[in-house]
C-alpha cells in the first residue's frame, strides 16, 4: 500500500498537468454547473455575517473564494495543494481587484496541518468537493 505522502504526491501531479484545461474550463465565474448550481448553493449556506473569515479548501482557481469574497466575507483564504492552481487563483483573484482574498499553500492530505488551522476560520469551504460546515 502507498503511503498517504506518495499517493498526495501523485494526486498534485495529476492536478499539474490539467491546471491549465481545469482553468479554462472554470473561468471567472464557473462553467454553467458551477455558476448556476454550486456557486448559488455555497451563497445559500454560508449565509454570511459581515465581517466573517471563510477558509476555502482545495480552491482550484479561487472560482468560490471570489465569489464568497464579493457576497460579504470579511477575508477569504484560498488554500491549494497545487501550485499551478494557486497561481491561476492568484492571478483571477488580482484582475479582479478582490483585495480580501488571501492565498496559501495547503494539502489537505496533511490533516496535522489543518486541523490547527481550521480553529480560525467562521465557515469551511472545499471548493472541488462543494461542502460547506461550520469551522467552529
Amino acid at each position: 500500500m502507498e503511503s498517504i505522502e506518495s499517493q498526495s504526491e501523485q494526486n498534485i501531479a495529476r492536478w499539474r498537468a490539467i491546471a491549465e484545461s481545469w482553468d479554462d474550463s472554470i473561468g471567472d465565474d464557473g462553467n454553467d454547473f458551477y455558476a448556476e448550481v454550486v456557486l448559488p448553493a455555497i451563497v445559500e449556506l454560508v449565509d454570511l455575517r459581515a465581517g466573517e473569515q471563510v477558509l476555502d479548501l482545495a480552491s482550484g482557481n479561487g472560482v468560490v473564494a471570489r465569489k464568497l469574497a464579493l457576497a460579504g466575507a470579511g477575508s477569504v483564504i484560498a488554500t491549494d495543494g497545487c501550485p499551478a492552481l494557486l497561481d491561476k487563483a492568484i492571478f483571477r483573484g488580482e484582475q479582479a481587484e478582490i483585495r480580501n482574498i488571501g492565498y496559501d499553500s495547503l494539502d489537505v492530505t496533511k490533516v496535522n496541518e489543518l486541523d490547527e488551522l481550521i480553529q480560525s476560520y467562521e465557515w469551511l469551504v472545499i471548493s472541488r468537493q462543494p461542502l460547506v460546515v461550520p469551522a467552529k
